[in-house]
């Protein structure tokens, strides 16, 4: 019993830290239209709009990493880990995110960075970045 409650503690957490940074969009309309532009036209950002998308996206690929070691200890459940995969692999099809994560200039650890580029190199890509604000067709 105390193991099924740490491992839902682990859940939620896993998803309220997903969601706060999904928020931020809402909190943040510049945001928003920043990402929407990389998902679109990611060659016509500004220097200061590349730098605020990759700060954004580094957030969410630095949170996860933590979240990689608490899925690694058996405290998140393997589909809610591949579901955060397959974000990081979607944001890594815009050029610009795959430009800053092949430059490896975030401290990411070997084992995470070595497990992300697996999934990368799959042939599986169920999500990718997409406007926002574009309507669902």
């Amino acid at each position: 019993q105390n193991t099924k409650s740490v491992r839902m503690t682990a859940e939620m957490g896993v998803s309220q830290q997903t969601a706060t940074w999904a928020s931020r969009v809402t909190q943040d309309p510049e945001i928003g239209r920043i990402y929407d532009k990389a998902a679109e036209t990611p060659h016509e950002l500004t220097a200061d709009e590349k730098r605020r998308l990759l700060w954004f996206v580094a957030e969410i690929f630095l949170l996860y990493e933590g979240q990689y070691h608490v899925y690694l200890e058996g405290q998140i459940a393997e589909d809610s880990w591949e579901a955060k995969v397959n974000i990081m692999v979607g944001l890594l099809e815009n050029p610009l995110v795959a430009e800053w994560w092949d430059q490896k200039v975030a401290p990411f650890g070997p084992k995470y960075f070595a497990h992300i580029e697996s999934k990368r190199q799959g042939d599986e890509k169920p999500w990718k970045m997409d406007s926002i604000g574009k309507e669902a067709t």
